[in-house]
């Protein structure tokens, strides 16, 4: 999977790893994330490993591991497993130790999280520019498709617009589907 944001590609292996990738891509709060990361640790005393599927570094600096399972492959054995790898590997391999099922997903949600990766993927840094520079005198909120009447050049402004969300300086209401009508929080303004 292609991350626009970081310029490399991200490998998963199952439906839900590639959901979860595709909204990590495209959040604001994310800063790094590195697939398949091995951790040794001791689990009822045999050193064993796990992989875990993605460990992503936060814009804050904190560290979260998560393991992706469908809530029906989640049991006790796992979270004992898991709780093991946390306390023997502590916080030298992350702050945080997730479970990231399907819970917390929803189509809308990973869409608008596609939607940002594909407009990234345009690589249009000068319309970006422009478009935060004027967002900076704008108002608090901005609908998309008038991001293409300020920019001009088709929906060169929209597109700019989508990439710019996972700066964190334009907002999605929460569980409104992003398109050409969504109005946006401006946090450009100054």
């Amino acid at each position: 999977m292609p991350d626009p944001f970081r310029r490399r590609k991200l490998r998963y292996e199952s439906g839900l790893e590639a959901a979860w990738l595709t909204v990590l891509i495209a959040h604001p709060d994310v800063f790094d994330i590195k697939e398949q990361q091995r951790v040794d640790f001791l689990h009822r005393g045999v050193m064993t490993y796990s992989v875990f599927d993605f460990v992503y570094d936060s814009v804050c600096g904190r560290r979260i591991a998560g393991a992706v399972k469908y809530l029906s492959d989640v049991d006790e054995a796992l979270k004992a497993t898991l709780g093991s790898a946390a306390d023997y590997a502590g916080d030298t391999f992350a702050d945080d130790w997730k479970i990231f099922s399907e819970e917390g997903l929803s189509r809308t949600r990973i869409r608008n999280a596609g939607r940002i990766i594909s407009c990234a993927g345009d690589f249009d840094f000068e319309a970006q520019d422009a478009l935060a520079e004027v967002l900076a005198d704008f108002g608090p909120e901005i609908r998309v498709a008038d991001c293409d009447l300020i920019l001009g050049d088709g929906q060169r402004g929209s597109r700019a617009a989508m990439a710019l969300i996972q700066t964190g300086n334009l907002v999605i209401p929460k569980g409104e589907r992003l398109g050409r009508e969504t109005v946006l929080r401006n946090l450009f303004t100054k």
